[in-house]
């Protein structure tokens, strides 16, 4: 893109220049249009030679003169476009965004520059913004869907989820990566929620045949599970019983994967996807074998690595600990979770994998250990929903303790913020002994159709892996006992129901 920008500011600018010789001849030295002229040059000089915060400052000044108007529309979406690419570069999103989104107001925008728009919107922060320049492409310029990050894409389409303004142009958006036909190339990345957003939408509308399409794109069988419990997705389930057998879409899922696998034997996102998929069947020998082969490879002097290994061997050492944990491998299960926690995330220290070690030693009974684990976490690190993840560890911890205040501590700030994981509120207050209080947010969530889903997968039956930790059978019964109540049974009738699902359930 930058290449092909360079190249149309360089050719528009001097042509400009002879255009506005002939137009204002002869010329007046040094003119404002003359000083326009010469700055413009100059950057373009500096951006060809991939100076980009030479080439800034003058673009700056340029675009700030009033002689900047005097110049066509050609030159100026030019000039914009340049300058916005300039801003990226050098890390300055918001100001890329300011430019670009001006450079996009012209008719010869294009699904590049708005692209680029979007790159600048989703790196900036500006989520609105993101998501209006995404839809606009995937309505006008499906096919640049490609050239954007699998995963700038899916952050938006999901994290706009919650923001209910933005509902309706978030269906739109959906809508737009469903005629796309788009897919992410990460086999890694789900995207099986956007799916039944939309067949909620399409069905909301009316438009039971378009629900029953995209119902079908949703692949893992255990979102497949939460659509067969969920009352408003009947029309769909219900019409294509076969299809949305979870059995069946179990079976589905693996030939996928094994023959995907097959495909990219050097992707690590394969070997992890299938790994998840035997963990959900309780298939846990296949899954330690399967990872221990893999782990193996990243290990063996002189092994072709995997291509993705950097992004995805913290996952595979935390699916294992899973597979572990569930054969009874108590300390072997800690280890690999270790291993994991000692790998860097993105650069930056594994805060995601210290808390998931919390967790593995709340499921232990060893409240101390799961206090030292994430003793060190940094608070400026982590997301609103992992600070979610850090309270529940320090209740259940403190609660195991019993540590009055540190319990109310935690639970008063997962009270305050339950917006950000408010099922993991409910699993907490079932712990500490709140059932009042867990049974009035499980109804509640059960009432929002934003909340509904996960809440009702809590609520499962599931299958029960015969080494299963004492913590979970005991968290497990507890949920038994909330869900008995009258009136949360009640609450669960209205919306949905309750299956055995030959799956295990969701893990804390």
């Amino acid at each position: 893109m930058s290449k092909r920008v360079g190249l149309a500011f360089a050719a528009l600018l001097f042509t400009a220049g002879a255009a506005s010789a002939t137009a204002m001849a002869p010329p007046t030295p040094n003119t404002s249009l003359d000083v326009e002229r010469h700055l413009l040059l100059e950057a373009s000089k500096k951006f060809k030679a991939d100076d980009s915060p030479g080439a800034a400052p003058l673009l700056k000044a340029a675009i700030a003169s009033p002689a900047f108007a005097k110049l066509n529309d050609d030159q100026r979406y030019i000039v914009l476009t340049t300058y916005g690419t300039v801003l990226l570069q050098t890390e300055d999103s918001a100001g890329a965004l300011v430019q670009l989104r001006a450079a996009t107001g012209f008719s010869q925008a294009d699904g590049a520059v708005w692209s680029l728009r979007f790159l600048a919107a989703q790196t900036s922060g500006n989520l609105e913004d993101a998501l209006l320049s995404l839809t606009t492409l995937g309505q006008r310029w499906p096919e640049a869907l490609a050239s954007l990050p699998d995963e700038s894409i899916y952050y938006v389409a999901r994290d706009t989820r919650t923001r209910r303004p933005l509902a309706s142009g978030r269906i739109a958006l959906l809508e737009a990566l469903d005629r796309a036909d788009w897919t992410p190339k990460n086999i890694d990345i789900s995207v099986d929620h956007l799916w039944m957003d939309l067949t909620l939408a399409l069905l909301d509308r009316g438009e039971a045949d378009k629900a029953g399409a995209v119902a079908r794109k949703v692949v893992d069988p255990e979102n497949i599970a939460d659509m067969r419990v969920d009352r408003r997705f009947d029309p769909v389930t219900t019409k294509d019983p076969a299809w949305f057998d979870v059995g069946a879409a179990s079976e589905r899922r693996m030939q996928f994967l094994t023959a995907a696998s097959k495909a990219a034997p050097d992707s690590l996102a394969g070997v992890t996807v299938t790994a998840r998929l035997l963990l959900a069947e309780a298939r846990t020998p296949e899954v330690v074998a399967l990872l221990d082969g893999a782990i193996k490879r990243t290990q063996a002097e002189g092994a072709a690595p995997f291509t993705d290994q950097d992004a995805e061997l913290h996952v595979t050492y935390d699916i294992l600990s899973a597979a572990l944990l569930l054969q009874g491998r108590d300390e072997e299960s800690i280890a690999a979770m270790q291993a994991g926690a000692r790998l860097r995330e993105q650069g930056q220290t594994n805060v995601s994998q210290q808390l998931d070690l919390g967790v593995r030693y709340i499921e232990l009974g060893r409240p101390d250990d799961a206090l030292a684990a994430v003793s060190s976490v940094d608070l400026g690190n982590v997301s609103g929903f992992g600070r979610t993840v850090l309270e529940t560890i320090h209740a259940m911890a403190s609660a195991a303790k019993k540590d009055g205040p540190a319990t109310a501590a935690a639970v008063s700030y997962l009270k305050a913020h339950a917006d950000d994981s408010p099922v993991n509120l409910v699993e907490v207050l079932a712990v500490v002994g709140d059932d009042e209080g867990a049974a009035q947010q499980t109804i509640k969530l059960l009432a929002d159709p934003l909340d509904r889903r996960e809440i009702l997968s809590l609520m499962q039956d599931a299958i029960t892996p015969d080494a299963e930790p004492e913590f979970d059978k005991a968290l497990r019964r507890k949920i038994v006992a909330l869900r008995d109540r009258p009136d949360v049974k009640a609450a669960i009738a209205r919306v949905g129901r309750i299956e055995r699902r030959p799956l295990l359930g969701d893990r804390l």
